[in-house]
């Protein structure tokens, strides 16, 4: 996050207490040892996210979405992304088509490598080794996506390298 907005001092979450708390939590550690301050605001219903928003544009300078069955749904993107625009806040989104609409950037996977690792697990099998012997694997590379219309609309100026490293760009 700090590379894509290197200005960014306080990350917002709007999230569903029920559903994301432990999750909310763990993250603000994390963001501590990023030199992040976490700014976490619950929305427990579809009714609360436009207060909600409009709280926490206040005093944040990065939003960043989690999968969330009341926040981040089809029906609230439009709302948090004209807020976000509007307030010229970067918006971290689910994935690609959060980007595709209106979000700065989301994290990707990177779906040939993930196909190579799962070839190279398969192996392991054909070659005799137990499956109870392989530990669980994630994916090895994390990719990113932009929107550089989105950057432009919020003044946020992206170093070329950061540019070419994006899985894809939206322009």
């Amino acid at each position: 996050m700090k590379r894509i907005v290197p200005s960014a001092g306080s990350v917002g979450v709007l999230f569903n207490p029920k559903e994301n708390q432990i999750k909310v939590g763990a993250a603000s550690k994390a963001a501590k040892g990023a030199g992040l301050t976490l700014v976490p605001k619950s929305v427990e219903t579809p009714r609360g996210l436009p207060d909600a928003l409009d709280d926490i544009a206040r005093t944040v300078d990065v939003l960043w979405g989690i999968p969330d069955s009341i926040v981040m749904t089809p029906q609230t993107a439009e709302p948090i992304l004209l807020n976000t625009l509007k307030n010229k806040i970067p918006l971290v989104g689910l994935s690609a088509s959060w980007v595709k609409a209106g979000a700065l950037y989301a994290l990707d996977r990177d779906y040939v490598d993930i196909g190579l690792q799962a070839g190279e697990l398969a192996g392991k099998l054909l070659n005799g080794t137990s499956a109870n012997s392989i530990p669980h694997a994630y994916p090895r590379k994390v990719a990113y996506v932009l929107n550089l219309k989105t950057a432009n609309l919020i003044n946020l100026d992206l170093p070329q390298d950061l540019i070419r490293g994006a899985l894809q760009v939206f322009q």
